[in-house]
């Protein structure tokens, strides 16, 4: 930021005008913004009494260039003149505003909003890099890249499975969209199997393409091989180029569902951008068609008000989550779900998968009323978000019992059927405790940064303290519990074997999650050990998932890097202890091994592993119907990776079964999580 010109007979008036200013950093005398005020970013702080004093140069504490490649992910920062300050914002957190601009695969700048994650991070590297300075996290050199994997090429492969390996990729298809895609029933798939071997008439080009879509996302969320992830490229190649043939001119139903299809393949091939563009081309169809006013369903059979519906409640359970992921505006338009003409469709039917999908839909909608909220030009209220979370409870308490429980013998496989049904369910857990983030994450982060001095010395205007008061602090924990229990939950799953190997909005969630987590567990310094276990839990759920997905395993890097930087501050921290008065340290032992080089430094035990040691003699747990594991060896806790990078060992623990609760109070809490002042 340029510092603005001051006049040589003015130079005086002005050093001494800012007498209080600069000794104090709280306020000064002048009328306009003096140079020790500019040069301090604190002009935002400052009263100003007199205008002759100083002519001001810039007085605004955006950044110069808008069009930055990182735009500044700052938080607003409330006046303290007593003058124009609401009493509401006293106590409100501060709500991200700007997103930022990411380069793309093609080297397109491209926009990612203030909720998203990619966001988030930034705004925590910066925090971090204040706290310790440069480290691994902070300086990736991929920051300011949108991770995208190039088209997948046509390929000559002639390979054709047989009929029940194409129902078996079905299957998967069925499970991998539980709880997101309702568009296609079993008998309409077999139908369109059973034709597949005539020839393509007029009028089935998508029945064609809709086959293929399926067998595609079949292929690609098993993943089983490299056989696999071939003919998935092959079949979503072919159904590509008959959707996009000339077929845009005219919309139809078909045309809704086969797009939606290639957006959520898009989704799983890390190509967020191209799924967001089909998702702008299923809304504008679906809009033409009139899906979003069910008033007009009463003119077509029921069979057809039946598709028509599951359409429109998919396209809009995958658009607000896609585009909440990514801070952008939704492509679909609210849809009105208080009119008789849609409560008398919207029913809770007895499949497991329409029960998920209404579930979904249910959350979905507020979710896209909260994030109204936080883009709107002011700060949610601790009463909004509160009345938000008794919203979501609410919504929690009327999910039917299919959805909440199911428990098998452990010695039965999981029939496919039950595989969908459990996987349904993990994905309506998980836009539950994604919606409490997005609500409570802006409470989280003002209550964290209050408890990090130095960094707000450095960025008071960018996130000044808030002081702490038990609502916030109610809301903060909420925050916490809901990472921690969306990470349990899909960690249960891996370990039970439930999970597919392609999650494609399942490893946006953990993220967010970890670094929620990750963030709490910096500004303590000293966390439970839950906290730091589901931590780690998110990690190797992400760990696994970047076995075939490019996006996983960026997000699995970062988390990783977090770590080393959490464990990093955890020994500054703790060598900034003051020693015991009584005892001090006599010998020190430091072996050379010679030709290798190395040595071991004996060292008293850190807090972590203080932490794991008094955990050693916890029996075996098993809680709840997804849990079973065992705690490991200390042979088993990772140390080193082997390329030589650390792999953040001090967590551990990485099986350790929990209690998971679907409702949790945010009213009552205790000082579990050590954020309670």
């Amino acid at each position: 930021m340029a510092r603005p010109k001051v006049r040589p007979e003015n130079r005086q008036r002005a050093a001494k005008a800012c007498l209080p200013c600069k000794a104090s950093k709280k306020r000064c005398d002048a009328q306009q913004p003096c140079s020790n005020c500019v040069r301090r970013k604190t002009i935002s702080t400052c009263h100003y009494a007199d205008e002759s004093l100083v002519r001001s140069g810039r007085t605004s504490t955006q950044p110069a260039n808008q069009t930055d490649l990182v735009r500044d992910s700052r938080y607003d920062t409330p006046t303290t003149d007593k003058r124009s300050r609401s009493p509401a914002t006293t106590t409100n957190p501060m709500r991200p505003t700007n997103g930022r601009l990411l380069l793309n695969s093609k080297g397109e700048k491209v926009y990612v909003g203030g909720a998203a994650s990619l966001t988030f991070l930034q705004f925590l590297r910066q925090t971090i890099k204040q706290q310790m300075g440069p480290s691994v996290f902070t300086e990736i050199n991929s920051r300011n890249v949108m991770l995208e994997v190039g088209s997948p090429e046509d390929t000559s492969d002639n390979l054709e499975p047989e009929e029940s390996q194409k129902r078996a990729l079905i299957e998967v298809y069925f499970a991998a969209t539980n709880g997101f895609l309702d568009l296609f029933s079993r008998e309409e798939l077999e139908e369109y199997l059973t034709k597949a071997t005539l020839p393509t008439t007029s009028g089935r080009e998508y029945e064609q393409a809709a086959l293929d879509l399926t067998l595609a996302l079949g292929g690609q969320c098993r993943a089983s091989g490299p056989s696999d992830l071939r003919y998935a490229s092959k079949c979503f190649l072919r159904a590509q180029k008959a959707a996009l043939a000339g077929y845009l001119e005219d919309p139809c139903l078909d045309m809704v569902r086969c797009f939606l299809l290639m957006a959520f393949y898009m989704l799983g091939a890390c190509r967020r951008n191209a799924a967001f563009m089909y998702l702008g081309i299923a809304s504008q169809a679906s809009s033409a068609l009139g899906l979003h006013v069910t008033e007009q369903y009463r003119h077509f059979k029921q069979h057809d008000q039946g598709i028509r519906l599951r359409t429109l409640k998919s396209l809009r359970v995958l658009d607000v989550l896609v585009c909440t992921i990514l801070g952008r505006n939704y492509s679909t338009p609210a849809i009105p779900i208080d009119t008789a003409s849609f409560t008398s469709m919207h029913i809770h039917v007895g499949k497991p998968r329409d029960m998920a999908l209404n579930a979904s839909f249910g959350a979905c909608s507020l979710i896209a009323e909260i994030m109204q909220s936080l883009d709107s030009d002011r700060s949610m209220e601790v009463d909004e978000a509160q009345g938000f979370l008794k919203r979501l409870q609410h919504w929690s308490s009327s999910l039917p019992n299919e959805i909440r429980h199911f428990s098998k013998a452990t010695e039965e496989p999981l029939t496919l059927p039950e595989q969908e049904q459990i996987i349904g369910s993990i994905h309506v857990s998980c836009v539950y405790y994604f919606a409490v983030m997005l609500v409570t994450r802006p409470f989280l982060t003002s209550h964290l940064m209050s408890r990090l001095p130095s960094a707000m010395s450095q960025t008071s205007e960018s996130m000044p303290t808030v002081p702490a008061k038990p609502e916030v602090t109610g809301l903060a924990q909420a925050c916490i519990d809901s990472a921690i229990l969306m990470s349990q939950t899909c960690h249960d799953a891996l370990q039970t074997g439930i999970l597919l190997n392609n999650m494609c909005i399942m490893k946006a969630w953990l993220f967010a999650a970890g670094l929620v987590l990750g963030f709490s567990m910096f500004a303590q310094g000293e966390s439970p050990f839950h906290m730091d276990e589901s931590f780690n839990s998110a990690r190797e759920v992400l760990k696994k998932l970047a076995d075939h997905s490019p996006q996983a395993e960026e997000y699995s890097g970062i988390l990783i890097a977090f770590a080393d930087a959490i464990q990093r501050h955890r020994q500054h921290l703790s060598r900034e202890k003051r020693p015991n008065k009584y005892v001090s340290r006599i010998l020190s032992l430091d072996f050379n091994s010679g030709e290798s080089g190395s040595q071991t430094d004996f060292s008293p035990p850190t807090a972590s592993s203080n932490l794991a040691d008094q955990h050693t003699d916890m029996p075996d747990a098993r809680v709840g119907d997804l849990s079973s594991s065992h705690l490991p060896t200390a042979s088993a806790l990772p140390l080193l990776e082997e390329d030589g990078t650390f792999d953040v060992g001090l967590f551990g623990w990485d099986s350790f079964a929990m209690q998971i609760t679907e409702n949790f109070s945010y009213e009552n809490y205790d000082s579990t999580w050590g954020l309670a002042e």
